[in-house]
């Protein structure tokens, strides 16, 4: 039963995919509740409101702009409304010629409680595939993760952890780990 629990949260943590959100000029993010919005300067460790979810928008971490520097390809910002207002997604456009227009960049905001759970079930289940290897200077703790042919960089930083995700098909293994990090290490300060 702990087990089914397990996967079943890991399959919805990487399923989840979408964006809502915008970024500041200035390079600070606001957030993105129905309640009023409030300011948060990088750096600054937001609040965890009731209910352990984060409150921020994700989208405010990392600019579109960013993205497709690191990326280097144009992408879109996917809104998939408020289904999923943790997950941030930039991708392709649907009329790309190049890769595939799901491929892009992700970014999901998990509390630190969710992401010590994450990633530990994943740890329990090499057996499915699943290989976490630690990556060091990158927040408070961080985490490779490859199932497959796809990876995840995990990184905690306080109450507050970041899943980010490059999606590449034009890219070298390690190219997209380096990616991955070039992002994370980018927005490791911003939160």
């Amino acid at each position: 039963m702990k087990r089914s629990t397990a996967v079943a949260l890991v399959i919805v943590v990487l399923a989840v995919t979408g964006c809502s959100g915008s970024s500041s000029d200035n390079g600070t993010a606001t957030t993105s509740t129905a309640t009023p919005s409030t300011t948060f300067t990088p750096g600054v460790t937001p609040t965890m409101p009731p209910g352990g979810e984060v409150d921020i928008d994700p989208c405010t971490l990392l600019s579109l702009e960013e993205a497709e520097a690191e990326f280097g390809a144009p992408l879109t910002t996917r809104d998939v409304g408020q289904q999923f207002p943790m997950v941030c997604a930039y991708t392709r456009p649907v009329d790309t010629e190049v890769g595939n227009p799901s491929e892009g960049v992700r970014l999901e905001i998990q509390t630190a409680d969710v992401y010590n759970h994450v990633k530990d079930a994943q740890a329990a289940n090499e057996e499915m595939g699943i290989v976490l290897t630690p990556v060091e200077g990158i927040g408070d703790d961080a985490y490779l993760q490859k199932t497959g042919p796809t990876f995840q960089l995990g990184f905690r930083r306080g109450d507050i952890a970041v899943y980010v995700k490059v999606d590449d098909s034009t890219r070298s293994d390690a190219e997209t780990i380096e990616a991955m990090e070039n992002l994370a290490a980018l927005i490791v300060d911003r939160i």
